[in-house]
């Protein structure tokens, strides 16, 4: 009747706390060039730290976005999710960006991890979605070969004005 009581005890205690759940996801090698997506359903009532795992084959502008579904019936959350977060981090744990959607010039090849975070408030839990995505970086040259033809264009502008 004792271990009856402790485990009746046990379950009211589970039942009325929260849970936490984790999702882990690996993208694998994200090339300059590609997007990725990543997204995740999680149970009503529940805190989640979701860590997904990718590693950059090259250097390039990263982008990273997260977003969730939202739906409600006849006033009545269904799924959603408050205090959604979207940080990244490189492989020494030193966070890079932060923000549902943000963009970080020149990220140099190597391993990266995002965290999402957030709690669930519908009925039937939270979804999430989101993409990250490697643009090239614009090589020194290029950039060197704009400005000499701006300063071009600013030379023949001047003499054109001198001669007239």
């Amino acid at each position: 009747m004792n271990n009856i009581k402790k485990l009746l005890v046990s379950v009211a205690l589970l039942g009325t706390t929260s849970f936490a759940a984790a999702a882990d996801q690996n993208l694998g090698a994200i090339a300059v060039g590609t997007m990725k997506s990543f997204s995740s359903a999680t149970p009503a009532g529940a805190s989640f730290l979701d860590t997904i795992y990718f590693s950059l084959t090259s250097q390039g502008t990263t982008s990273a976005g997260v977003g969730t579904l939202n739906y409600t019936v006849a006033g009545t959350s269904i799924l959603g999710i408050d205090n959604l977060s979207l940080a990244l981090y490189d492989s020494a744990n030193v966070q890079r960006g932060n923000g549902l959607d943000f963009t970080i010039n020149s990220l140099s090849a190597g391993d990266y991890y995002l965290k999402v975070q957030g709690l669930t408030t519908g009925l039937q839990g939270g979804y999430y979605a989101g993409s990250i995505k490697v643009s090239p970086v614009p090589e020194p040259g290029t950039m060197g070969m704009m400005a000499t033809g701006l300063m071009l264009m600013a030379m023949v502008m001047y003499r054109r004005r001198d001669a007239s």
